[in-house]
């Protein structure tokens, strides 16, 4: 009788344990997924940049490190919840990145070479101007992290057909057009028309900028 009793209450509880366990299975919090912390994190706090995020399956916590301005910090978040449970600054960057270094990080954003017109250290940020291929561009840059802000480039300029450069030079020198040659002249791309029967005794060649249209001289010959 006594067995039977033993058994009884062992069979009650191991019913108890498994439906407690069941219960906590399908009534317990789900994950905040790593998207989630990424947004939350970027929504309250504006970092320049997430370098770390992992997964304490443990604790279920997320544990983080980000940059944000001249410092370091470490946040660690609810798992369930997404709440800060701990922030704290690991590094203080004192000085701001020189003149050289805020003009190396901007130039290996681009694979064509960089050159740089300004570069101006105001209110802790960098503000350069620069050209790549002929056309200008402006960069906010951050001065302690180096992370850039904004960058604008133009948008790169349509170089001119043959053939409106043709007519171009028409309208310069009456004539008729002989021969249309597109060459680079003191680092700028240009056409060179030949225009003979121009009404004169001598023939014209018409220099145009080859993006722009502007007629940049006339030589006759």
């Amino acid at each position: 009788m006594k067995r039977i009793s033993y058994l009884l209450l062992t069979a009650l509880f191991a019913s108890i344990v498994i439906g407690a366990l069941l219960f906590y299975q399908l009534f317990r919090p789900e994950i905040v997924s790593e998207e989630d912390i990424q947004t939350l994190t970027l929504e309250r706090y504006h970092p320049d940049e997430i370098e770390t995020l992992s997964y304490n399956s443990q604790a279920e916590t997320y544990e983080l490190t980000f940059r944000r301005g001249a410092g370091l910090y470490e946040m660690v978040l609810s798992g369930t919840s997404g709440a800060v449970q701990s922030l704290t600054l690991l590094e203080q960057q004192n000085e701001p990145i020189d003149e050289e270094q805020a003009q190396s990080l901007l130039n290996d954003s681009y694979d064509d070479p960089v050159n740089f017109l300004t570069t101006e250290l105001i209110d802790e940020r960098y503000l350069l101007t620069f050209t790549v291929n002929g056309r200008t561009g402006t960069a906010e840059m951050d001065a302690y992290s180096g992370q850039i802000i904004s960058n604008t480039l133009e948008q790169e300029a349509v170089i001119l057909s043959p053939d409106r450069a043709g007519e171009i030079a028409l309208e310069t020198v009456p004539g008729t057009l002989e021969d249309i040659e597109q060459e680079t002249r003191n680092d700028r791309l240009v056409y060179e028309v030949e225009i003979e029967d121009t009404g004169r005794d001598d023939d014209a060649l018409v220099i145009i900028d080859a993006y722009s249209g502007e007629v940049i001289s006339v030589i006759w010959d």
